[in-house]
């Protein structure tokens, strides 16, 4: 079973933002049926506990052995504090969450490789899977832009980053 958290949106339900998007090309070489396998629960990363119901906390807690998060605003130019709340403390909330699930084996945070700040220039740039080195703690950056004293140009260019989404996951 794949569950999936989903944001209501208006009065759009979960279920009804989900069965839109299986249209897309995407799913298209799945088998058919494959749907029955998803369960799309109301949620938000962005509310404590990530918005589930009480029932809904006691069943992923209990069942999951595995968590990919993928959720994060891909807008290039929203301001610091707001990427921040939405890409770095999001995922903190899904992972304080993972610790909580009994059977839990993994979780995967995912992003693109443009979090890897480019040096520039003609030369190809390996992009590996680890952890970019920083020019300073995380946690310290994160606090003082949540504390409104984060200078957005200042973070962008110490870490060569060209934009608040791929700070705020690359910090995340």
């Amino acid at each position: 079973k794949i569950h999936l958290l989903i944001r209501p949106r208006g009065r759009k339900s979960p279920e009804d933002r989900f069965n839109r998007s299986t249209h897309s090309r995407v799913f298209s070489l799945l088998e058919p049926g494959w749907k029955k396998f998803c369960d799309p629960i109301a949620g938000d990363m962005l509310d404590e506990g990530l918005g589930l119901s009480d029932s809904d906390t006691r069943k992923l807690k209990s069942e999951l052995t595995h968590i990919i998060h993928c959720a994060a605003s891909i807008r290039f130019d929203l301001p610091i504090a707001e990427a921040a709340e939405i890409n770095i403390t999001g995922a903190l909330r899904v992972l304080e969450f993972a610790k909580e699930c009994r059977n839990l084996s993994r979780l995967v945070d995912v992003s693109t490789a443009y979090v890897t700040p480019h040096p520039g220039g003609p030369d190809v740039l390996v992009v590996e899977e680890k952890l970019v080195d920083l020019p300073f703690d995380a946690g310290e950056i994160y606090k003082e832009i949540i504390d409104g004293r984060g200078n957005e140009k200042a973070l962008l260019a110490r870490t060569g980053h060209p934009n608040t989404y791929t700070f705020t996951k690359c910090l995340a």
